[in-house]
């Protein structure tokens, strides 16, 4: 239910269309996704397995070269034990329940005229794992990077004041012995 579909870009660089969706009754594992090359033929969904599952899939988001992120939410019928997910959605709808949001990055391995002739996504190869996990360290040093810059500028802000503030008591000083 509730297919969200994104316009991804295929390694060689013909465009696809891909619908993530809701598979209602095992969402426990993951989320539902198909594919079409003109957005009006769609191919049979397939059941995509995400670890701890996936509630409603929101969309992806195209990362290049094969990769994609998935906005999702884990629906849990106790907001203050979030520890197991329900068997299905059915299980979680109380008052107590809650919907969390969160991403994963995933590779998609697309083999063009496979044998079942239907040019749709496969299995992630031990390749596209390695893009994934560059892709995620790359991401982690850039948000580091952030935060050492962001540390750095608070550091300058300190050092101009208490510049300012040793600026301030040396003239203080000399007033003084001029008192004197």
């Amino acid at each position: 239910e509730n297919p969200v579909v994104t316009e991804l870009t295929r390694p060689d660089g013909t465009r696809i269309f891909v619908a993530v969706f809701d598979t209602v009754q095992s969402e426990a594992r993951g989320f539902g996704m198909s594919w079409s090359e003109d957005g009006l033929h769609w191919h049979p969904g397939v059941d995509v397995p995400l670890p701890k599952g996936c509630r409603t899939p929101l969309g992806l988001i195209d990362e290049g070269n094969g990769l994609a992120s998935l906005l999702f939410t884990r629906r849990f019928a106790d907001c203050h034990n979030q520890t197991a997910l329900p068997g299905n959605g059915a299980d979680a709808i109380s008052p107590a329940s809650c919907a969390n949001v969160y991403a994963a990055m995933f590779a998609i391995d697309w083999q063009l005229g496979n044998s079942s002739g239907n040019n749709g996504p496969q299995s992630v190869s031990s390749t596209h794992r390695k893009h994934v996990d560059k892709a995620m360290a790359t991401r982690r040093l850039h948000e580091r990077q952030r935060r050492l810059q962001q540390r750095l500028s608070q550091l300058d802000a300190e050092r101009a004041e208490v510049e300012s503030l040793l600026r301030q008591t040396q003239s203080e000083l000399g007033d003084t012995a001029l008192l004197l």
